[in-house]
């Protein structure tokens, strides 16, 4: 009974794993089937499979939903294409074209470009998918060829010239290439090559050409020299002249300084002059007033001086000093004479000469 009970849990759990797995692959198959996965550096274009319209869009790279049995996917390189005119390595052999005066010559050409963007599904809707690379190709060739061919031989050992004819080119090729739903990204050339013979004479015309370079150099070197040694001269003659008028500025400022220092030299011994006089003649005025003064002062005294020895005490002043400066060289004194004055008593010797003052 327990074997039958675990035989049936064994097989009902054997059938519901097997339904679950069919349901998971059955759920996988029904999204590969309604998804399709655009790769990286691809676009992705949708085609319906019965009535071959297009879907106006471009689906970049990851996974987009589909109608099973009803869609159809295009893939289409969406990097940068190259195209190169090589005569090795290069996708399509070297641009063989003859120049404008006739002499062959081999061109080595690089364009890259790229589908224009949201146009994938024109070259899809046009039928160009496969064929659009072809087409481009053909473009560029004859273009080129027309634009290139158009140069002399002596025109393309002058790389400015051939520079020029390809800037000139790429905007034609640029509005060509818009029609193939593609955008033109660089245009490169890469070389140029002639026969051997050509070369030569060629390589001939180029030494002319840079002798021709080198003598309108010297040339050039030789008048820019003239010009310069002119200059030179020039220059010197100024600098000569302004020194020479710097030497009259600064003599004649030199004579104006001196002329201004002398008169102010001048000015300054009339004003010294002056003041000495007026001064002089002040201290004169004033020594005169002093002397008048003093004058006065002596006349004065000597009349008091008067005035006072006429009186008495005047009188005994003088009699005194006269007795003072009295010099008396022998005295003889008579003790038995009482008369006789002694000159050693001032009082009575002045006494004896003017006088008794009582």
């Amino acid at each position: 009974m327990n074997k039958q009970k675990l035989r049936r849990v064994l097989i009902r759990a054997g059938l519901t794993l097997g339904l679950s797995i069919g349901l998971v692959l059955l759920g996988w198959g029904a999204m590969r089937a309604l998804v399709f996965r655009v790769p990286p550096g691809r676009i992705g274009v949708r085609v319906d499979k019965w009535s071959g319209g297009v879907d106006p869009r471009d689906y970049g790279a990851g996974y987009h939903l589909g109608r099973v049995g009803l869609d159809d996917w295009r893939l289409l390189s969406g990097g940068t294409h190259v195209l190169a005119f090589a005569s090795a390595g290069g996708e399509v052999p070297v641009l063989e074209l003859r120049t404008q005066d006739g002499n062959g010559a081999s061109v080595e050409v690089t364009l890259t470009y790229s589908i224009r963007s949201d146009e994938a599904h024109m070259l899809v809707e046009e039928a160009r998918e496969d064929t659009y690379p072809q087409q481009v190709r053909g473009l560029a060739e004859s273009l080129l060829r027309q634009r290139l061919g158009a140069l002399t031989s002596e025109e393309w050992f002058d790389p400015e010239r051939y520079r020029t004819a390809l800037e000139d080119l790429r905007p034609e090729l640029e509005e060509e290439m818009v029609a193939l739903h593609v955008d033109l990204d660089e245009l490169l050339l890469r070389g140029v090559f002639f026969s051997a013979d050509y070369d030569r004479k060629l390589q001939s015309l180029q030494v002319l050409h840079q002798e021709g370079l080198l003598s309108e150099a010297l040339t050039t070197l030789e008048e820019a020299q003239g010009r310069l040694g002119r200059a030179q001269e020039k220059a010197n003659a100024d600098v000569m002249e302004e020194r020479e008028l710097r030497s009259l500025e600064i003599s004649r400022e030199h004579n104006e300084g001196k002329l201004e220092v002398a008169s102010i030299n001048a000015r300054s011994q009339r004003y010294t002059a002056e003041t000495q006089a007026a001064a002089d003649a002040t201290a004169e005025g004033l020594l005169a007033s002093g002397r008048l003064e003093v004058e006065k002062a002596q006349a004065l005294g000597s009349q008091l001086r008067l005035a006072s020895l006429a009186g008495d005490g005047g009188r005994v002043y003088l009699a005194r000093e006269a007795a003072r400066n009295l010099h008396i060289d022998n005295v003889t004194l008579n003790s038995n004479d009482p008369s006789v004055p002694s000159v050693l008593d001032l009082d009575e010797l002045v006494a004896l000469l003017v006088g008794s003052t009582d």
